[in-house]
């Protein structure tokens, strides 16, 4: 009797915790990961933005240089 007393405990805590933990999985995790996605992707489109106009001004200051370049040779 004592014995099945305790399974009993042990079982019905083990499912309490299993519960506890896929709702805790499902309310803060799951958004808390949406969340970071739409940041890296926030963050994902301004670098490329960004980098397009930085490496385009590269290019023109790259080719300021060679012409420099070529006139003191």
């Amino acid at each position: 009797m004592q014995a099945s007393k305790l399974d009993f405990v042990v079982t019905d805590t083990v499912q309490k915790f299993e519960q506890t933990t896929a709702g805790i999985q499902r309310d803060v995790l799951v958004p808390a990961m949406e969340i970071a996605s739409l940041i890296k992707g926030i963050r994902t489109g301004f670098d490329y933005l960004f980098s397009k106009k930085r490496d385009k001004r590269e290019k023109e200051e790259a080719g300021a240089f060679s012409q420099d370049e070529e006139m003191f040779i």
